[in-house]
């Protein structure tokens, strides 16, 4: 029968034994080892792409230049350490692409941003709160929103800690 090949990548999965029986496994057993897999798919970099597409407009509008590519380089904190290599990092850095989106979207996503926060400012409270993939499930108003007290969802997430 032979080997098999991995479905992901074409190499033959060549099982690892076990050499002594633990409360890991049986001497004998193959070693189940984590493999990951990058699915570029379902890569979602939107905060990033609306703020560097912004500063591209900003850029654009005052230098009167126009910028082609954008790029985000992402520097791993702990890259190189068996722990990232554990988990998949296998760099120290990447290099991103980021996508060039359209203009007006992005100047009405920012545009409404700030109007609300000036509004919620001017009001003392806010009641439209983020949506649940802006504040990344009540994480950002809990642990990274500067203006948490102004809304509702902020006072709900952090509770009554300052």
């Amino acid at each position: 029968m032979g080997i098999p090949n991995c479905p992901h990548c074409g190499s033959p999965m060549v099982p690892r034994l076990y050499k002594s029986s633990g409360a890991w496994g049986k001497a004998g057993t193959p070693k189940m080892i984590n493999r990951f897999i990058v699915d570029k798919s379902k890569a979602e970099n939107i905060e990033a792409e609306l703020q560097l597409n912004h500063y591209r407009l900003l850029f654009e509008e005052k230098f009167h230049l126009t910028i082609s590519k954008m790029r985000l380089q992402v520097v791993i904190r702990d890259g190189g350490l068996q722990v990232a290599s554990g988990r998949g990092i296998t760099r120290n850095s990447y290099i991103i692409p980021v996508t060039k989106m359209d203009d007006d979207k992005v100047w009405r996503y920012f545009l409404n941003k700030e109007s609300d926060l000036l509004e919620a400012l001017s009001q003392g409270s806010w009641d439209t709160p983020c949506s649940n993939f802006e504040c990344w499930d009540g994480t950002r108003c809990r642990e990274y929103c500067d203006v948490w007290n102004f809304c509702p969802k902020g006072i709900l997430e952090k509770g009554d800690k300052p």
